[in-house]
């Protein structure tokens, strides 16, 4: 859990090259790596946030209705590939090119910065920003249906 993460907890893994660590760090190494290479990120959030995860699943961009995430994010592509996997690297890659945060279908957001704050930052706006579009759906469908 983010909350929890500790300094110890933290696996440092080349960029560039394969290490006798990759095999403790993360499932998405590769993804990670590929993100690295192909973008301006110097830091990378992945989260698992339910409303970002629900609404990935039925569309491939997330378009923001409140103005903060309409200001800062634009859109959020949705991207497909599996977890961990060279094609969902490459994906996120092209994405996140363009943009702070794509999610990758059904399974998260993964958010780009200059510091591990900023991409912490920009993590929780989708994740807020997926909420608040959830919330707005699901009152616009009850309004529709009782009048």
């Amino acid at each position: 859990m983010l909350d929890e993460l500790g300094e110890k907890d933290i696996v440092k893994v080349p960029i560039f090259e394969h290490s006798s660590l990759d095999l403790i760090a993360s499932s998405e190494l590769k993804v990670h790596r590929l993100i690295y290479q192909n973008t301006s990120a110097m830091a990378i959030i992945h989260t698992h946030s339910p409303f970002a995860v629900t609404l990935s699943l039925t569309r491939d961009e997330i378009i923001p209705v409140d103005s903060e995430a309409q200001y800062f994010l634009h859109s959020i592509p949705v991207v497909r590939g599996g977890i961990g996997t060279e094609e969902l690297g490459k994906n996120l890659a092209k994405a996140l090119q363009k943009r702070r945060a794509a999610i990758a279908r059904g399974h998260g957001v993964f958010a780009i910065g200059k510091m591990l704050e900023e991409a912490f930052v920009v993590a929780s706006m989708v994740e807020h920003s997926c909420k608040v579009l959830y919330h707005y759906e699901l009152w616009e469908k009850t309004r529709e249906n009782n009048f």
